[in-house]
């Protein structure tokens, strides 16, 4: 259906039960219009919205006839149940960047996703419930939408999916998603198979402006697979980029990577190293390392990423001398940093090579190799003669990069940042840029040789890096991380002051929270003044309160001051500038800010102050939730407050009662600093608010305590618990508990189920949660069922469940054989044995020849149902009519079967008659062989349902031997009759 001009249109469906690996690989979002010239024309949207959605319904679509450019797509209202994949996605037009749509963003509902959609309903009203949505992505956080991977979605039984996901479009699955990882589940809708086909649709999301037409290509690849088994230990490797060169004049030589995210480590190997070791890391991505070189075999290296599987990037690299008499290497732009070695040379005719650089002068016989380290910055000259004559010579700049400790820049701001490159260097030997253009912007404001002034701008949260590389190779030289940030101010636009006192305050906002710095701020240009009237004001960080964010999992700090304004004046006006405080500093802030003397004025800071140190000018606390779970962590804040002038390190150590553990025990803190510690529960509290966590500052014997509750959930069940599911007039439903400690905490706690199970009626007393829980649909493996208790700091506890079924009958191992005698019965549909085609009212009259055998019934992984189907009905299918033998199950998972074949009376008799009621206590009916000396009567595989549920195979390859001892034609009265029941 693809080529129609709506949306719906723009949908393909793949061949029933095949499978495919999908990717969009292009799409441009364009809009037509008239301009100023009245010229027709099409250019590109600036916010480029679009969508991709795939799955199965449970129809298949040759049962969904539609003419050309009319039929639906998973746009619109399903036709039937379904599971989609949702991949919708923002491109912004000239910023570069390009994000998934993982939440709420105007008016429309959460989008990417595994979803479970009702037949009747479009996806967007599944999404409207949000218990809809099946399936995280939690990997599209690390891949922009530009990079958009290979997916496979194959749909099993039972609502069970699978998502295949190749990120670096190798051929090769990287990631699974299942639906029996924690927070996914199976899909409700049981009847979604891949039979149907796979349905794709692509387009723009949201609406053409009136007057306007929209155009929206899209590049769509997909490659017809088989369905893949996934492994038990489901994979995560996540790509590994590295660039190991062939060659390298200099050793170490710097090889550069890119791992996945900061969440993976990457370790290298070599030859010429003595061990394993982790690399540098640059930025969540970025990484260098350095590999020492050898002048007689190239160095084998090797770099490992910890992911399952683990990803590996192998290479060699040869040490490349230079050759002085090659004329090539006379033109080579060369620099090295200080530490930095090469291989020298020279080749010709003659017995006396000498290489002088420096002061320094090798002496061999030519094609002899020497090493030289840079010890000094500048430019030397190396040459090389041969019994005296020379013949080659290479000038070499040495440098020594220095890079400002800290840069900080605040996000669409310009910052300056000095760089020297040492003396004797010559600028245009060098690069400066960003790691990543899409987060800085690098440009040179002035050049003075060996003194470059950087302009940089931070365009975007994220990594920003600033790297200084060498032209002739490209060879990185010195990085540095930004460190950007956020600052909101609430007075950028208006204030609100106070008519009385004629002061308003604003509040300086950093996202994150960038610590050790000076916020130094200059009134201009109006009449209006800080606090205390003054016309400039610092703050630092003790002017600042962090508070943690958990959504975007990090700090951010609020700071507030003053302003006033005098009764004639409206407006006001002032700079703020944000300088980092480099680690080593000792002067104070007025030298920092370029000034002199105390530019806080009114004593805001006196940097000339001697520092306090004391005990007295510091304090401790620590904060952390009120509860928490046993075998769940939460992180705990210690805080170290002070005066502002104190710098020392102060020691803090944890200790706990023994409920729980904390991480580390000791830290170390300066004044008005705080650190996360991690406290992980053991054991239940023995009331509310019992157990303690303290921090001692050991060095002024002070400390601080917080109470809080280790909570704990155990429930009266084996693991896995086994459950039914009810069936006709057979309540299988089970009441069960879950205990709480302390008892207090019970009301914190709230149940739920996975979708195979049903609780219900859920009351507490006394620290005891009472529940009723009965099976859904059947567990596909052991323990795939949950019930779990959950608690509001995120702690949970998971009890897995089986939910069982009828599935099998045990073969005996002694099979019942040998001597019967005749036993009269009157049968009906009530009775047992039973006739399930004699009319209403009326009974058959037989003799049984057989045995009474004891069957185990199994669930579907081959044990014992025990007492979960307890009187359940069984019911066999013969002459293809389905009925109960009357005998129910057991306590014990078992049933009785009546087997033999029956010598029958002739004709129906009334079921209250005197030939029914005097049947019982007559002369058993003879057997007759009429005409054979034995009979074999099979029973080969006979159906059986109980409570409803098809055994598989049920009864098969039972049969049985019915003979006399005489082998007579006809049987005498005193003939012994045999069954024997056979079971292969």
């Amino acid at each position: 259906m693809a080529g129609s001009r709506s949306w719906a249109g723009n949908t393909l469906v793949g061949a029933p039960g095949r499978n495919y690996r999908l990717s969009l690989d292009f799409w441009d979002i364009r809009e037509g219009g008239i301009n100023a010239l009245g010229e027709w024309g099409y250019f590109p949207r600036q916010m480029q919205d679009a969508q991709w959605r795939f799955g199965y319904l449970g129809e298949a679509a040759a049962a969904m006839p539609v003419e050309h450019g009319t039929g639906f797509g998973l746009d619109s209202a399903l036709p039937a149940d379904a599971i989609v994949v949702c991949l919708p996605f923002r491109l912004w037009i000239g910023s570069g960047d390009a994000i998934w749509q993982t939440g709420w963003y105007g008016g429309n509902p959460v989008g990417a996703g595994v979803w479970q959609v009702q037949a009747g309903q479009s996806i967007a009203q599944a999404q409207q419930q949000l218990t809809n949505r099946i399936g995280r992505l939690d990997f599209l956080k690390d891949v922009t939408p530009e990079e958009m991977p290979v997916f496979q979605l194959q749909v099993g039984d039972s609502g069970n999916w699978e998502l295949l996901v190749d990120i670096d479009r190798n051929g090769e699955i990287d990631i699974d998603v299942t639906s029996a990882m924690p927070g996914n589940r199976p899909s409700d809708y049981t009847g979604v198979t891949q039979a149907g086909g796979l349905w794709i649709t692509t387009g723009a999301a949201g609406g053409i402006r009136a007057g306007r037409v929209g155009r929206s290509p899209m590049t769509l690849s997909y490659a017809e697979t088989p369905r893949e088994t996934v492994p038990a230990e489901l994979r995560d490797r996540r790509p590994l980029e590295v660039a190991i060169p062939d060659s390298s004049i200099v050793s170490p030589v710097t090889v550069e990577g890119r791992r996945w995210n900061a969440n993976y480590r990457v370790f290298q190997e070599a030859s010429t190293l003595p061990e394993t070791r982790e690399v540098q890391y640059l930025d969540a991505r970025k990484f260098i390392s350095t590999v020492p070189l050898s002048a007689e075999t190239a160095a084998q290296v090797s770099y490992t990423q910890d992911c399952i599987p683990q990803a590996v990037k192998e290479g060699a690299i040869a040490w490349q001398a230079l050759d002085l008499s090659d004329p090539a290497t006379a033109g080579l732009l060369l620099s090295l940093r200080v530490g930095e070695t090469v291989l020298l040379t020279a080749s010709g005719s003659g017995s006396l090579l000498q290489i002088e650089i420096n002061g320094t002068v090798f002496t061999g016989v030519p094609g002899q190799l020497f090493t030289y380290t840079a010890g000094e910055g500048g430019t030397h000259t190396v040459t090389a003669w041969i019994d005296g004559e020379e013949i080659g010579s290479l000038e070499i700049a040495v440098v020594e990069v220095t890079l400002p400790e800290r840069i900080l820049c605040q996000i669409g701001k310009t910052v300056q940042a000095v760089v020297e490159l040492g003396p004797g260097v010559d600028f245009d030997d060098f690069t400066f840029t960003a790691a990543d253009p899409a987060l800085l912007d690098v440009s040179v404001k002035t050049n003075r040789g060996s003194r470059v002034e950087l302009n940089l701008r931070a365009r975007q949260r994220g990594t920003p890096v600033l790297e200084v590389r060498r032209k002739a190779d490209n060879s990185l030289v010195a990085a540095r991380e930004i460190e950007e940030f956020i600052l909101e101010n609430s007075s950028q636009y208006s204030l609100k002051v106070n008519p009385v006192t004629r002061t308003g305050y604003v509040t300086l906002t950093f996202k994150p929270w960038v610590t050790n710095i000076v916020v130094s701020m200059y009134m201009f240009a109006s009449q209006a003044t800080f606090g205390g009237g003054l016309t400039e004001y610092i703050m630092t960080d003790v002017d600042f309160i962090p508070v943690w964010n958990p959504e975007t999992e990090e700090y951010e700090a609020f700071g507030e001051f003053a302003i006033e304004l005098p009764s004639w004046e409206n407006y006001y006006c002032y700079n703020v500038t944000v300088l980092g405080i480099p680690s080593n500093y000792q002067g104070t802030i007025a030298e920092l800010l370029g000034g002199e003397g105390d530019k806080a004025g009114g004593g805001h800071i006196n940097a000339n102050a001697e520092p306090c140190c004391t005990c007295e000018c510091v304090g401790i606390s620590i904060s952390g939730p009120d509860e928490i779970g046993v075998n769940c962590s939460k992180e705990f804040t210690v805080r170290l407050n002070g005066d502002s002038r104190c710098n020392n390190n102060y020691s803090i150590v944890l200790s706990d009662d023994g409920t729980f553990s904390v991480v580390p025990q000791t830290v170390s803190l300066r004044p008005n600093r705080s650190t996360n510690v991690t406290v992980r529960g053991l054991s239940a509290s023995t009331g509310t608010t019992n157990s303690v966590v303290k921090a001692m500052l050991t060095a002024c014997n002070s400390s601080a305590e917080h109470r809080f509750t280790v909570v704990d959930v155990t429930f009266d069940m084996d693991d896995p618990h086994k459950v039914a599911i009810s069936a006709g007039d057979n309540d299988r439903t089970q009441k069960r508990t879950a205990t709480v400690k302390p008892p207090e905490s019970v009301t914190n706690i709230t149940l739920s189920a996975s979708g195979r199970l049903s609780i219900g009626n859920i009351s507490n007393s006394n620290g005891v949660i009472f529940f009723d829980m009965v099976g859904l649909n059947k567990s596909i493996e052991q323990g795939d069922a949950w019930v779990k208790a959950s608690h509001p700091s995120g702690c949970e506890w998971k009890q897995d469940v089986s939910v069982i079924v009828p599935a099998d009958i045990e073969k005996p191992e002694d099979l019942p054989g040998g001597v019967v005698e005749g036993v009269n019965y009157a049968i009906n549909e009530s009775t047992s044995p039973a006739s399930f085609n004699t009319p209403t009212g009326q009974v058959e009259l037989v003799t049984m020849y057989g045995h009474w055998m004891t069957l185990q019934v199994l669930d579907q992984f081959g044990d014992s149902i025990d007492d979960l189907y307890e009187n359940a009905v069984v019911e066999e299918q013969l002459g293809g009519v389905w009925g109960s033998i009357n005998q129910p199950v057991s306590a014990t998972g078992t049933y009785l079967d009546p087997v033999g074949h029956p010598a029958r009376a002739f004709g129906y008799f009334d079921e209250n008659g005197i030939e029914a009621l005097t049947w019982p206590d007559a002369s058993p009916l003879m057997w007759s062989l009429a005409g054979m000396n034995r009979t074999i009567t099979n029973l080969v595989d006979v159906p059986v349902r109980i409570d409803g549920f098809g055994l598989s195979p049920g009864l098969e390859g039972r049969s049985f031997v019915i003979y006399d001892d005489n082998h007579g034609v006809y049987l005498n009265p005193d003939s012994t009759i045999y069954v024997d029941i056979l079971w292969p």
